[in-house]
């Protein structure tokens, strides 16, 4: 396929946008993560050489600072302060 295509895959950049930002980031870490690979038992198909780069728009890609900015009381806070839309979740 990469043929037919003429798709290098000696010089890949592999990204996304959104969920397709997540799921590339983890298709990456399951290439070049050894650790991942073994509790997994996944065969990687890409080697880490050949993976040149990393392309994430709006990827969600560290869960704890998803957490720290935008819990729950911080949206409620946010949504209050700016007035935007009815949320049944923020009471008055």
């Amino acid at each position: 396929m990469a043929e037919e295509y003429s798709i290098d895959l000696q010089e890949a950049f592999i990204g996304g946008d959104s969920a397709g930002a997540q799921i590339a980031g983890e298709f990456i870490n399951l290439q070049i993560n050894q650790s991942v690979q073994e509790l997994l038992n996944i065969q990687p198909i890409l080697k880490s050489h050949q993976i040149k780069g990393f392309i994430s728009f709006s990827g969600l890609l560290n869960l704890n600072e998803f957490d720290e900015t935008d819990s729950l009381s911080k949206q409620r806070g946010l949504i209050l302060k700016t007035g935007i839309g009815k949320n049944p979740l923020v009471s008055k």
